[in-house]
């Protein structure tokens, strides 16, 4: 009987080390306490921004994209590439006109702000009084002035880089650098008078049927597709932004839409509608 009490006891307690070891094994080891979560914790934890709904916004004169929301600061700086197109064709709506054209051009304040707008690019633009041939003019505008000429040869097909800069309220510059051909033109400017002040508000990346002096806008030429490459803000506190593809603006006149415009990344794609929308 003693040796049975014995081999029992031994018995119960080699049982009980295997359960024990069994349960430390199971167990996982509590890791230290560092303050910093794993990175599978923080991608769990980051809360997910749902995308904003596109909203298409229409205007009589601007097919493009803008951003009104810098992410600190306030735009300073805003810039993009393009082609300027070959070829040039009359006004769908309008018809065969002796003048026709379409601007492209980056901005800073345009949208927002009423009192000023930097700005620089190139007009296409077909002028029978004086020619079949296409021609390109490259200007640049601190508005409510007028735009200024400069001289700078520009031909079909070149690529053209185009930059603004607000230095401060009342001062600024702009650049056109003709890629293809090597030349580039940049302007210190001032603003035209005392309440011309800009707030970098917002940017814009426009190809644009602009106004007429007399009044209404000039016959918009059929330049196919444009595409804005490259299409950057820098904000005062050196942050760098794209278009907002949330807002497509797209030119719409008399019920007609007259182009659809896309926006992904910081490429802004205008295409001139030959076949109008209602």
């Amino acid at each position: 009987m003693t040796f049975l009490r014995v081999s029992l006891a031994a018995l119960i307690l080699v049982i009980m080390i295997f359960i024990s070891y069994f349960d430390w094994v199971a167990t996982p080891t509590p890791k230290p306490n560092t303050g910093v979560a794993s990175q599978s914790a923080t991608e769990t934890a980051r809360p997910s921004e749902p995308p904003r709904k596109k909203k298409i916004r229409y205007s009589k004169n601007w097919s493009g994209a803008v951003n009104t929301e810098p992410p600190s600061g306030y735009f300073a700086a805003a810039g993009m590439r393009f082609t300027v197109p070959k070829t040039l064709r009359p006004d769908i709506v309008k018809g065969n006109s002796d003048y026709y054209a379409a601007s492209a051009w980056v901005g800073i304040d345009g949208l927002t702000h009423g009192t000023a707008l930097l700005q620089t690019g190139v007009t296409i633009e077909v002028n029978k009084t004086n020619s079949e041939e296409v021609t390109y003019v490259p200007w640049y505008e601190w508005w409510p002035n007028i735009a200024m000429r400069l001289d700078i040869p520009i031909g079909g097909g070149d690529e053209i880089e185009v930059e603004v800069v607000m230095f401060n309220a009342t001062s600024g510059k702009i650049l056109l650098w003709n890629r293809s051909k090597g030349d580039w033109v940049a302007r210190a400017l001032q603003a035209p008078r005392p309440d011309a002040k800009l707030a970098g508000r917002s940017v814009e990346w426009i190809v644009e049927d602009f106004a007429l002096s007399e009044g209404g806008n000039v016959p918009f030429g059929d330049f196919g597709v444009i595409e804005l490459r490259d299409c950057k803000a820098h904000t005062s506190t050196d942050k760098v932004v794209g278009p907002d593809p949330s807002q497509p603006f797209y030119i719409r006149q008399d019920n007609l839409t007259r182009t659809n415009t896309s926006v992904e990344g910081q490429s802004v794609s205008i295409q001139y509608l030959t076949t109008t929308k209602f």
